[in-house]
């Protein structure tokens, strides 16, 4: 399927005419591909079935699932046949999907004899489906049911392949009831099913497993007892779903009990998985992930491949072959890939993942058993440039990034000047409880840092710092960096973020600097040299006639005044530059670093508790 939606772009174009991004996917592609690619291009751990049109467009998809490491062997071609799609458009009411898929080569070609199931079904581990091939047309719900056929309904319980299936219903490809009375004669053959939270609770209701929430309960806690009571009544070993739900401002506050619950302050998704099987309810509901979506196509096929390629990994061999407790550890660190790879897709427009086997597991190893918060990065190009979308004001990309900064709450500023330094460097912050840089642009190595940085330090938010240029500004952000700090206001640069979706932190030191920047649309500034022109006192003057501004003051802030500028409710962050010293680069005295980072967070969570 290839998919199009809108895109943002500049240049003069017709009444009628609109930019937008041409993608290539489908459910069943979209969880092989994320599947393929934590083994690495070129892989070939996952196979898709299916049949594709003759031609460039069938080529097109062909390819790209070949360059993600998809084997497409079993993947039939056909003359005079079309391709399906999906155009994404905006009623006024927000992005609606309109798919044309009943006329596709698949719809029209397949059948219950058009594929030899029980040779392709000899060999794999897990044999993925999607609930929307059956509600298509009466060849395609052939074609399904005969794969299904095909496997004999003991291997849910024992042996493989173990079927997976997400019933990722649809409702404009036709009726629930219509697409239920199609599943349920399956369950038995299933080993893993995937409800949505509206399907569980129809579903639930339905078998009378759904009930109202008691005295100091959740809505979560309802959806618990109905995944636990629907997989009991069905006899399906593992029924799942993942939650997803807004994060807002007020949540900040959730971070009395010592453990920090919340990661983002005042936006975002958090989300999390949970699934019931036998014996007990895994989840990540305690350690969630939050993060700041561009886009909505393609994270549950995401988690879904990250879900399945963690149980591969640690050789999964049917529920009965662990005890509870076993089971639940093997579950829950499967639902906690899902929950990373689709936050981890949705910094980046299209439907298939290319979140890489050794970025994902670096960032899992660095967040095992906590909350954690996946920051967003330049959605790139076909040429790995950053794509202009912030259509000249700040977006909910700008308000991601400075909750991440307010998070933080002090952002070491480091100028590095051997490559070697650079990864160790974040590594030892990053130990230490900083998740954060301003790599400032003063050194002849320092965009190569951001590119070792970004690469091999995935966790870490990057801003380039002393960026005095549009060249400077678009470089650094080719090598990595997620955002720019720079020590005036400048309005080309500032312009060249806006028009690029980068965000920003310009430096002001006066009231016709504030106006300059509130006049461009932001309300996020650095305030520099802060020390120098008046600190603390200078800031709360200013906040006066230019309320709701954020500040990043840096510049002369120190262990001893930074406590001040954070009880301030002005302040987003401070900029401090001796939690880097120059002495321990040059001695290369990293656990110096850490210790440094460790005590800056304490600083910060003793400043705000006050």
């Amino acid at each position: 399927m290839l998919t199009y939606k809108p895109a943002p772009g500049k240049e003069a174009i017709a009444t009628g005419v609109s930019h937008v991004v041409q993608a290539v996917g489908g459910s069943e592609l979209n969880v092989a591909a994320a599947y393929a690619q934590l083994d690495g291009p070129g892989s070939r751990s996952s196979s898709w079935v299916s049949v594709l049109p003759e031609g460039p467009l069938g080529d097109l998809v062909m390819s790209t699932a070949d360059a993600l490491g998809v084997a497409t062997e079993h993947v039939q071609r056909a003359a005079d046949a079309d391709i399906g799609t999906l155009h994404v458009y905006d009623d006024g009411s927000g992005p609606r999907p309109h798919f044309q898929r009943r006329q596709s080569a698949f719809c029209t070609q397949a059948s219950g004899d058009t594929f030899p199931w029980s040779d392709l079904l000899a060999q794999p581990t897990w044999y993925f489906l999607s609930g929307i091939t059956p509600l298509l047309t009466a060849g395609a719900r052939a074609a399904w049911n005969a794969s299904l056929d095909a496997i004999p309904a003991a291997s849910s319980a024992g042996k493989p392949p173990y079927v997976c299936l997400d019933v990722n219903y649809r409702p404009a490809l036709g009726s629930f009831d219509e697409l239920w009375g199609v599943i349920k004669p399956q369950l038995g053959r299933v080993t893993f099913l995937m409800l949505s939270g509206d399907t569980l609770e129809k579903l639930a209701t339905a078998e009378g497993c759904w009930d109202a929430p008691q005295a100091d309960e959740t809505l979560y806690d309802v959806q618990v007892r109905a995944l636990a009571g629907v997989r009991e009544k069905w006899g399906v070993p593992l029924v799942g779903c993942s939650f997803k739900r807004p994060v807002a401002a007020a949540d900040a506050a959730a971070t009395g009990d010592g453990r920090q619950k919340t990661v983002i302050f005042g936006g975002g998704t958090r989300r999390w998985s949970t699934v019931a099987f036998e014996g007990g309810v895994a989840s990540t509901a305690e350690i969630p992930i939050e993060h700041a979506p561009i886009q909505a196509l393609g994270g549950g096929d995401a988690w879904m491949g990250g879900f399945l390629h963690c149980l591969n990994s640690r050789a999964f061999a049917g529920c009965a072959a662990y005890s509870p407790k076993e089971l639940g550890a093997l579950l829950q660190a499967a639902c906690r890939r899902g929950d990373l790879i689709a936050a981890m897709h949705m910094r980046t427009h299209g439907d298939m993942s290319s979140v890489q086997g050794a970025e994902l597991l670096e960032v899992e190893a660095s967040c095992a058993g906590e909350p954690h918060y996946v920051p967003p990065q330049p959605a790139p190009d076909a040429t790995g440039s950053a794509v202009a979308t912030g259509g000249g004001r700040p977006t909910a990309k700008w308000e991601s990034v400075n909750a991440s900064l307010h998070s933080v709450g002090i952002v070491p500023v480091v100028t590095i000047h051997e490559l070697s330094h650079a990864v160790p460097v974040a590594q030892a912050l990053v130990a230490g409880g900083i998740n954060c840089i301003e790599l400032t642009l003063r050194s002849e190595v320092a965009e190569e840092c951001l590119k070792k940085i970004a690469k091999e330090v995935p966790s870490m938010l990057i801003g380039a710092g002393t960026v005095l240029t549009t060249a400077q500004a678009e470089s650094a952000v080719a090598c990595g960096a997620h955002f720019l700090v720079s020590p005036g206001t400048n309005e080309k640069v500032v312009r060249w973020s806006l028009d690029h979706d980068v965000p920003i932190l310009p430096g002001v030191a006066t009231a016709s600097e504030v106006e300059a920047a509130l006049e461009m649309g932001l309300s996020t500034i650095k305030f520099f040299p802060a020390e120098s022109i008046g600190g603390l006192g200078t800031i709360k003057a200013l906040a006066g006639p230019y309320g709701g501004l954020k500040w990043m003051p840096t510049g002369g802030i120190s262990p001893t005044n930074c406590t001040a500028y954070l009880q301030n409710p002005n302040i987003l962050c401070v900029g401090g530059s001796w939690l880097v010293p120059a002495s321990a680069l040059e001695s290369g005295d990293y656990g110096e670093i850490t210790r440094r980072a460790q005590d800056a967070v304490e600083v910060v969570k003793a400043a705000r508790a006050k």
